[in-house]
Formats: structure tokens, C-alpha cells, sequence
């Protein structure tokens, strides 16, 4: 009993200290986007600006408000993937406070830029921007 005792401490200690010294894995780190204030905003309107942190994998997103002006509750802050061409495509609403977490596979896919726009409380009926795009970041790799 006490060479199993004692092969058995051994063994959890080899794997303690194998847990503890194992090298992190070759994980890139994230891409971080700044969504600066958009020039060509509406004038009278506050400038907004978010950070966003990208998963070097493209799978997961996570927004950041900076600087944000207060935002009516008839309005809402809407989040874009921004295409090279053609229309922009929705990936959520973004709390004033929290800002926005977004997972989707492919959220780099044919995006050339991110952008926050101001929607009506419940975001763009049209599935494209209706209000003015108040914050812009470029994805530059």
C-alpha cells in the first residue's frame, strides 16, 4: 500500500507540474479596430467612439464604447460589418453602457470596415443604415 500511495503522489505532482509549466499555445493576438468619430456625421451631433476587440480567429467581436454621446431611448446604436461594394450587414445593437458582443464565424469575411450607426429604438427597419453612421474603423491586417 505505500509504494502505491507513494507512486500515486508522485504521479499528481509530475502532472501538477506539468499543468504549471506548460507553454501557452501559438494563440495571435487579437485585432484591435478603433471606431473613430465619423467627419461626415450630421452636424449638431456629439462625436462617438468605440474600440473593438477581434479574435484573431474572426469568430468573435467585442465593442467598446469610448466616447458616446447620450442617445434618446427613441434611439438605438446599431453595429455594421462595412463591405469593400455593396450593402452593409447588421451584427446587433449596442448598448449605450455595455457596448456589444457579437459571435459569428466569418465576421472578417468580405468586411473592410466596422461603423455605428443611429437607428430608431429597435434599430434599422431596412436592414441597411438609416440614420447617420456616427463612428467608423477601417480593418486594416
Amino acid at each position: 500500500g505505500l509504494w502505491q500511495s507513494a507512486t500515486g503522489v508522485a504521479f499528481a505532482a509530475v502532472f501538477g507540474m506539468a499543468v504549471l509549466l506548460r507553454t501557452p499555445g501559438d494563440t495571435p493576438p487579437p485585432i484591435v479596430i478603433v471606431l473613430g468619430a465619423n467627419p461626415e456625421a450630421a452636424s449638431g451631433l456629439a462625436p462617438a467612439r468605440f474600440v473593438a476587440s477581434l479574435a484573431a480567429d474572426g469568430r468573435s467581436l467585442v465593442l467598446k464604447p469610448v466616447d458616446l454621446p447620450a442617445i434618446s431611448t427613441a434611439r438605438a446604436l446599431e453595429l455594421w460589418a462595412v463591405p469593400a461594394q455593396g450593402a452593409p450587414r447588421s451584427l446587433g445593437l449596442v448598448s449605450p453602457d455595455r457596448g456589444a458582443t457579437v459571435q459569428r464565424a466569418g465576421l472578417l469575411q468580405g468586411t473592410a470596415a466596422f461603423a455605428v450607426s443611429l437607428e430608431p429604438a429597435g434599430g434599422s427597419p431596412t436592414g441597411v443604415p438609416t440614420g447617420p453612421i456616427l463612428s467608423l474603423g477601417k480593418v486594416q491586417l
